[in-house]
């Protein structure tokens, strides 16, 4: 929870000493409060974690944190959804959106995930100012966003160590036969 709570300040922090939100990020904000309903079912659930709890579900969200700090990589782990009349319509909000959904981290470019089922799959890692705060926790910050189907697809997670391929393949596959 210390963590949490910590990574959390730190990223108000980091929006505060750059002023305020972006009118860009401000429009995010105003889009997501407007969306309809989403189905739980297309999200991520306890049967595909181990050593994470659901702590937090809002329409767009779901977020989850890890029991064991002992054994678990995976610090914090951000499920976002957002919904849309067409793919065409999730494959603009992406391209569009792409630097405020990446936090503003660097792209990473060379990757050993598979994307079959996905369109537009980026990896993003943190910011070099977020994960400079991160850091003083032990912790490193990734972002993956893609499309499948029409919906916008986002993980963003706090890790304790480099997050390799074989740790985030198992999710997207999860995520990609639950949006088939």
């Amino acid at each position: 929870m210390r963590v949490y709570l910590l990574t959390t300040l730190l990223m108000f922090i980091t929006l505060i000493s750059f002023g305020q939100f972006t009118e860009q990020e401000q429009e995010l904000i105003e889009f997501e409060k407007k969306q309809d309903t989403i189905s739980r079912s297309i999200f991520l659930d306890t049967t595909d974690f181990i050593d994470l709890k659901l702590v937090y579900v809002i329409n767009t969200r779901q977020i989850w944190r890890s029991t064991n700090k002992e054994t678990q990589n995976i610090e914090q782990f951000y499920d976002i959804r957002i919904k849309f009349d067409s793919k065409e319509k999730a494959l603009s909000f992406h391209e569009e959106y792409w630097k405020e959904n990446s936090e503003f981290g660097p792209e990473i470019k060379k990757h050993e995930i598979k994307t079959n089922g996905t369109e537009d799959f980026r990896v993003f890692k943190g910011a070099d100012i977020v994960n400079q705060m991160s850091a003083s926790n032990g912790l490193q910050i990734y972002c993956y966003i893609f499309v499948i189907n029409s919906y916008f697809v986002k993980f963003y997670i706090s890790c304790k160590k480099t997050l390799q391929p074989s740790i985030i393949q198992p999710y997207l596959d999860k995520v990609i036969r639950k949006n088939e």
